[in-house]
């Protein structure tokens, strides 16, 4: 091999060095890309996971406040039957709007039994 064709040959290795170090450095970047990834990727698992807890513990929650507030529903009807003497309802002081439309047609005796049958329940808002 003569001088010539042994720098041929070195400049050939050079460049292929060159271009195993470009390639090496390319592999490196998405190696560490996809690292990155991979831990957004956990990080969104994790804080999904956190996410679904605390919606589980407020369906529970909320499950225990709708009974609740069914079971004191309930507890102020029956509380709300034992302050009326027989043939007396509560009634709200003033008529709602569905009392007044009750009463509509109705003479006056009969406009009052109207109004307290469309008078609204002792049922606790949700």
């Amino acid at each position: 091999m003569n001088d010539r064709e042994y720098n041929a040959l070195t400049d050939k290795l050079n460049h292929a060095n060159a271009e195993i170090d470009r390639l090496l450095g390319i592999i490196d970047r998405i190696t560490e890309s996809n690292e990155n990834k991979d831990a957004a990727c956990r990080e969104t698992r994790d804080r999904l996971a956190e996410a679904n807890q605390r919606a589980a513990r407020h369906h529970q929650t909320s499950v225990g406040l709708t009974q609740r507030l069914a079971e004191a529903n309930s507890r102020v009807s029956h509380l709300a039957q034992g302050l009326c003497p027989d043939g007396f309802v509560i009634a709200p002081v003033e008529p709602t709007h569905e009392m007044y439309v009750a009463a509509v047609g109705y003479l006056p005796g009969p406009i009052y039994r109207a109004m307290i049958a469309a008078r609204p329940s002792l049922e606790v808002a949700a």
